[in-house]
């Protein structure tokens, strides 16, 4: 980018973007961690659970990565982001460096997926990119049942129960073929016949497989609200 028009990008920022200040930093794993962020105008935002939260990682760019707060405190005006640091992307290297004390410039919160009226028979399906996601479901609705999928089960359980998250979840082996996971979310559903949640978030490939496996579910016809995070071969998915 030009040095105009890192100019030009920044001077735009100050109008689109609200600065939040770095109050805490937790380590959570060697791949996760959870920050805090704190702004005056965090006290006057509404927000949902489900909703995101977009960081611009980069002073001098227009490009935004979007992260699911967990929580919401007006009162303290502060929200805590979870994220899985992996790769070396714009976002991943803006967490890695994050430290007490720094501004960043955030947009938002703004809609991705409405969690708020989510039934109670809510089924959860998601990888490590989608623990913040499941973080905040679990602040509506603690009795669902949550389904991950990763390269390390044994880690992502040592975070989820860190993290509080470890009840009712199965955490199984990621795999090209989704055969597996589609009959764990049949397994799942305590009533097929009634009317039932499928929050699914993560990879792309994930999302499109479930989508199509519902198609032959029978009884089981579930509301689905989805959000790709990731896809391979892509990057700034939101």
């Amino acid at each position: 980018m030009t040095p105009l028009a890192s100019r030009l990008s920044d001077l735009v920022s100050d109008v689109l973007f609200t600065t939040a200040r770095i109050s805490e930093v937790s380590e959570l794993s060697t791949c996760f961690v959870k920050v805090r962020l704190a702004s005056e105008a965090f006290r006057r935002t509404q927000w949902i659970p489900g909703d995101k939260l977009q960081i611009r990682p980069q002073r001098g760019s227009l490009r935004m990565r979007a992260y699911t707060p967990i929580n919401w405190d007006r009162r303290a005006g502060s929200t805590d982001l979870i994220a899985f640091r992996h790769g070396d992307g714009p976002g991943a290297r803006w967490f890695e460096d994050a430290a007490v004390g720094t501004d960043c410039d955030v947009f938002g919160p703004s809609r991705s997926l409405d969690l708020s009226d989510v039934a109670p028979s809510a089924v959860f399906v998601g990888d490590e990119t989608s623990v913040a996601l499941a973080h905040a479901l679990h602040s509506v609705n603690p009795a669902d049942r949550y389904l991950y999928e990763t390269t390390d089960p044994s880690a992502l359980m040592a975070v989820l129960t860190a993290l509080g998250l470890a009840e009712n979840v199965k955490v199984m082996d990621k795999s090209d073929n989704h055969d597996a996971l589609l009959q764990l979310i049949i397994e799942s559903v305590q009533s097929p016949g009634e009317p039932s949640d499928l929050i699914v978030s993560g990879d792309a490939a994930t999302v499109s497989a479930v989508r199509r496996g519902a198609r032959r579910w029978g009884d089981y016809r579930p509301q689905i609200k989805a959000r790709a995070y990731w896809a391979h071969g892509r990057t700034g998915l939101s």
